[in-house]
């Protein structure tokens, strides 16, 4: 049994949660926790093997959203923000951070595996799927919660500023915007005083 074992944390990703107990326990990544305790590697493991290895059980862990590791059918649908998706709308080796958010909370948000999402609202940047110091793709199995393959920390990553048109588009699609802005016309568009603006 794991000494340390984390709560999981609202709003949290199941393999975040994963990467975060693996980092409490001194292990260099999530797939080299699972490998360790179940003998399976990350992306093999079922709700019930990551249960019986980290001594949580699978309904704790089945409140955490995001995709299964090991679930990779896209028949299968996976939870993010109470909506049921295909898993084929998740990232689902490769992930992606805000190197910000990281730092300050500490954990993984389910919602940064949804590959349509691309920027930080809370920080107005977008969101870092590479490391700037190898090149390499971020991943699940390589590497750490909060650091690289290579070694670079990801929290110390200083993201690119979003522009205002793609937070605006992602807000919109997300449903972040007030019903008044018009689906239709194009970002910027001011309505000219006067005029209708239904």
């Amino acid at each position: 049994m794991l000494p340390r074992r984390p709560h999981p944390i609202p709003n949290e990703s199941l393999r975040g949660y994963i990467g975060r107990v693996a980092l409490a326990n001194g292990y260099s990544g999530p797939d080299w926790m699972m490998r360790h305790l179940s003998g399976k590697a990350l992306h093999q493991s079922t709700l019930a093997t990551i249960s019986a290895a980290i001594g949580k059980s699978s309904p704790q862990l089945a409140g955490l959203e995001g995709i299964i590791p090991g679930d990779t059918d896209a028949r299968h649908l996976c939870m993010l923000g109470g909506r049921r998706l295909p898993s084929d709308f998740w990232r689902l080796s490769l992930r992606q951070i805000c190197p910000r958010c990281l730092a300050e909370s500490g954990f993984a948000e389910a919602s940064w595996e949804d590959m349509r999402r691309v920027t930080c609202a809370i920080h107005q940047t977008t969101l870092v799927d590479t490391c700037p110091s190898c090149s390499r793709a971020l991943s699940w199995t390589l590497g750490g919660l909060t650091r690289c393959q290579c070694g670079m920390e990801l929290c110390s990553i200083e993201p690119e500023v979003a522009s205002s048109s793609l937070l605006v588009a992602e807000r919109y699609a997300f449903g972040g915007l007030r019903a008044a802005i018009h689906p239709f016309r194009p970002f910027g568009w001011i309505c000219p005083i006067g005029s209708d603006s239904s």
